[in-house]
């Protein structure tokens, strides 16, 4: 997670503007987190939510899975969504990260809370 979150924020200082989404619907992603994730997992949520703010100027929430509607998701963490498509041997490497593109938006997990 620290790797993605580094390379987030480099990205972020980048843009001296927000880039305004060409599709008003990237303001209903939602950032998802395991129901009973880490005060790691959902700093960084919350981390990446900012750093999408000020890269696009749109507002995206944080919830738990439990929480989460149907529709454009980006999961930070090991959602029961996420387990869905990340590789099997993740949880075996605590330094790995996976961030993948899925049907309904992007899941971004590491093999620890740190990864």
């Amino acid at each position: 997670m620290v790797t993605f979150v580094c390379a987030l924020l480099l990205a972020a200082t980048l843009v001296q503007e927000p880039v305004q989404s060409a599709d008003d619907r990237f303001a209903e992603t939602l950032i998802v987190v395991p129901d009973a994730a880490s005060d790691t997992v959902r700093r960084t949520a919350v981390e990446v939510a900012g750093y999408l703010k000020r890269m696009t100027g749109s507002h995206l929430s944080v919830v738990p899975e439990m929480d989460a509607s149907a529709g454009t998701r980006i999961d930070v963490g090991l959602t029961r969504h996420a387990r869905k498509y990340l590789p099997d041997d993740l949880l075996l490497e605590e330094e790995r990260i996976v961030v993948r593109s899925v049907p309904d938006g992007v899941v971004i997990c590491g093999g620890s809370d740190r990864g």
